[in-house]
């Protein structure tokens, strides 16, 4: 968590997944995550993550770095200072988000991730519900 404390970009490459679970912890942190495929989070947590990736993390398409199209560090040291401070802005916003808050503590104001998933499923059981009339 240091590391990633300490960074401001946190490369977010795949592995045996497209998602990582070092793709929260940098959020947790505060730091931006890079990543180079869209599903590695756009299209997997539309509850719990914006729709608009562009607000909260970079893109580099993982063929281009391949095809040596783009170099990684050029592309992050292009980024103007205020599109990092407003990123990093947007990722310590989406912190409740990705948390799972005690039961026991008072958040009457936050939604955590539990709050988001299950009105989530409510609003797409309601949506199937419809579709079905």
């Amino acid at each position: 968590m240091k590391v990633f404390q300490s960074s401001v970009f946190c490369l977010q490459p795949p592995g045996d997944s497209l998602t990582r679970r070092s793709t929260f912890d940098s959020i947790l942190a505060g730091c931006i995550p890079v990543f180079f495929h869209p599903k590695s989070a756009y299209d997997q947590y539309l509850w719990h993550l914006p729709k608009n990736g562009s607000k909260y993390s970079v893109l580099i398409p993982e063929e281009d770095v391949k095809d040596n199209r783009v170099l990684v560090n050029e592309t992050l040291f292009r980024v103007p200072e205020s599109e990092v401070l407003a990123m990093r802005a947007q990722v310590i916003r989406l912190i409740p988000r990705i948390l799972y808050a005690n039961p026991s503590s008072r958040l009457k104001t936050i939604e955590d991730a539990l709050d988001i998933a299950v009105k989530g499923i409510i609003g797409r059981v309601e949506t199937i519900r419809r579709e079905s009339l």
